[in-house]
């Protein structure tokens, strides 16, 4: 073996992807049954849908909108991505979503490329299941946002300068290292080109003095960097020009530079007490591996994990994501995501090691105490579900959540007692299809617990049913974007202010309005029942805010809604939806 990878003539090198490619291709049918269970979720998802729906329906490939004004979040290829299956099969969850397993599914390919080059074949397949089923992979692989596309190809360039490394830069590297380096700045920025060139950087460093990291490799990396940034460059530029450049202003001032120095939308807090942010994470979106993981970073650090090359690769890709986004002061979850198939492979490889006797007594402690690194969060996560339908108070919720914890407290005893056993590969199997059949079953019964909640898709779709298309719908304090979504009208209005929507009531002309039953009832000055009928009404569960709502609409000058209308009758095809109820077959 070769220090950092096993060689090509290694009988246990099996160049064959077979099980790999079937092993993907779970991943994303597991993915598309998960994605296919509920609407869209408040609030980032039906943002992106709306978006790519208005991009196709508009004809404008260049720069996304919502709602008809700039969407300057992120760059355009998820969008583009979005947009193709929604044109094709209709909008709505489903094929906003599709793209998000696929995603999942190639990035655990690319983690098994680079894993099979350096601890062979077994040492790939493990650390694929170990990455599609940690809660937090699995979550970003099945909803409609840019971070199960970002990943894959972070993990693609990371791989490709893994095989660059060791086998020496060839042409073919350079290509994919640029393109994976382009579509990562289109998919989300400058953070898609940061985190892949500080790892190659780290890795140089870490690696200095073994002629891996040479000036060829060098010469290739900034190669690469310059073509994937001009790809990246030809949208940005004409979309820039054709917004007066208030992409770029709002793109990288506000949602760049601004969330790396302030904490945006209350997602921080104090720069120092906020540092620890991801340690949690961690422990609680890559699960699946913490009976590995700590015994792996003890073999790593101590450098008995893949020889000096290896030990430099695998810290390259860990290290530098979390540092970088521990002092961003902007903190999500999905933020550390990309660093999830380095923590898989150091977890696979430290399986590999101790198999070979290549582990020492300080590894083995560690890996004997991942028993109560892995068991501890599980059971506070089976106690946490068990004891969520008090907590949030959903009817129906009881039996779906009890499931979903038997299931995963089932499937942590089975684990941890392989694990006890010395056998950390089945232990780690267990879990990995454990917490998949968990997941399945526990989500396939608590979905439509959780649709009844939602409230903004039956008020849509009572609107839709009830009010003609070119009468103008508003809104007032209640920001849902999943309105927009599955109302699928014109532009939905809304106010900056008070005076604002108080003189817009005072309008006749044709119109709807939105609103949450308390502020109606404190709104009725403005708001009087002869002006304002109530023809639908829907009860639920703000989950973006985490609070009971009642949603109403109310219709102003519309002919074919005359006279109130609180008790349709059971089966009427224009009845109003009650309780977060979702009608039948909505066109999204």
């Amino acid at each position: 073996m070769k220090d950092g990878g096993r060689t090509r003539t290694d009988p246990g090198h099996d160049r064959g992807f077979g099980r790999a490619l079937a092993l993907a291709l779970v991943i994303v049918l597991v993915g598309w049954f998960l994605a296919s269970r509920s609407t869209l979720f408040d609030r980032d998802e039906p943002r992106f849908a709306q978006a790519s729906v208005e991009m196709y329906e508009h004809g404008d490939w260049m720069v996304p909108t919502f709602d008809g004004e700039l969407r300057a979040d992120k760059p355009i290829l998820v969008y583009w991505l979005m947009a193709q299956p929604m044109r094709l099969f209709g909008a709505s969850a489903f094929t906003a979503r599709l793209g998000s397993p696929v995603y999942l599914g190639l990035a655990a390919l690319f983690l098994f490329a680079a894993a099979r080059r350096l601890y062979g074949e077994r040492a790939g397949l493990l650390a694929m299941g170990l990455l599609a089923v940690s809660p937090l992979a699995m979550l970003e692989g099945t909803i409609a946002t840019t971070d199960a596309l970002l990943l894959a190809c972070i993990t693609a360039a990371t791989a490709i300068v893994v095989h660059a490394a060791l086998d020496g830069v060839r042409v073919r590297h350079v290509v994919g290292l640029a393109l994976a380096l382009g579509a990562a700045l289109l998919a989300k920025g400058p953070v898609g080109l940061a985190i892949p060139l500080l790892s190659a950087l780290t890795a140089a460093w870490l690696a200095r003095g073994t002629g891996t990291f040479d000036r060829r490799f060098a010469a290739g990396v900034a190669i690469a960097t310059l073509a994937g940034v001009a790809a990246f460059l030809a949208w940005a530029v004409p979309a820039n020009d054709a917004t007066g450049g208030e992409f770029a202003r709002r793109g990288i001032g506000h949602h760049v530079v601004a969330r790396m120095s302030t904490p945006l939308e209350s997602h921080g807090g104090n720069f120092f007490l906020s540092l620890p942010f991801y340690v949690p994470v961690v422990v609680f979106g890559f699960l699946p591996g913490m009976a590995l993981l700590p015994a792996a970073l003890s073999a790593t650090f101590g450098r008995r994990l893949g020889g000096r090359r290896g030990r430099a690769l695998i810290l390259a890709w860990i290290l530098p994501g979390f540092v970088l986004m521990s002092v961003v002061s902007t903190k999500l979850p999905h933020y550390v995501l990309p660093i999830w198939p380095g923590l898989a492979l150091a977890c696979a490889a430290l399986v590999e090691a101790h198999e070979r006797g290549e582990t020492n007594e300080r590894d083995r402690r560690w890996l004997s105490r991942g028993a109560w690194f892995l068991s501890v969060p599980a059971a506070i996560l089976v106690v946490g579900l068990a004891a969520s339908p008090w907590l949030v108070k959903l009817d129906g919720a009881a039996a779906p959540a009890f499931a979903l914890a038997a299931l995963l407290a089932a499937t942590t005893f089975a684990s941890v007692r392989e694990h006890r056993r010395g056998r950390a590969r089945a232990a780690a199997w267990t879990w990995i299809g454990g917490s998949a059949v968990a997941w399945i079953v526990g989500l396939t019964l608590a979905m439509p617990v959780v649709e009844r909640t939602k409230v903004a898709p039956a008020i849509a779709a009572a609107i839709r049913a009830r009010v003609p298309a070119d009468v103008p719908v508003a809104r007032w304090k209640f920001v849902e974007p999943s309105l927009d979504f599955y109302l699928n009208r014109p532009p939905v209005r809304d106010f900056e202010t008070q005076a604002e929507f108080e003189a817009w009531a005072l309008d006749a002309s044709p119109a709807v309005l939105v609103i949450d039953r308390a502020r109606l009832e404190s709104s009725r000055a403005v708001l009087a029942p002869e002006r304002y009928v109530e023809f639908a009404s829907a009860h639920g569960f703000n989950l973006s805010k985490g609070k009971p709502l009642e949603l109403v609409a109310l219709a102003r000058g519309v002919p074919s809604i005359a006279a109130p209308n609180p008790s349709p009758s059971p089966g009427s095809a224009d009845r109003a939806p009650t309780s977060g109820e979702v009608q039948a077959a909505p066109p999204r």
